[in-house]
């Protein structure tokens, strides 16, 4: 099945893009989709601060299934002040 995936802040300077589409499995998890960007972008592997995923604009956990059309938002955590 197909997603759009959407990358902010430090995410998206390490990739050079802002959202993609990418095919996934049927029942794959934020984890699995997780997995396949690091193959995909090799240096998402070496990111280190913990990340946060939402999706279709509801924060969520890696291990939520994914369902087709839904929108994914991968991001650092921001601070403010």
């Amino acid at each position: 099945m197909q997603i759009k995936v959407l990358l902010f802040a430090s995410l998206r300077e390490l990739t050079d893009m802002s959202e993609i589409e990418i095919k996934i499995s049927q029942n794959s998890s934020i984890s699995s989709l997780l997995n396949k960007l690091k193959e995909k972008f090799p240096l998402v592997q070496e990111f280190s601060q913990p990340l946060l995923f939402a999706i279709n604009n509801t924060y969520c956990k890696e291990e939520e299934i994914i369902k087709e059309n839904d929108i994914v938002a991968i991001f650092p955590p921001v601070s403010g002040g």
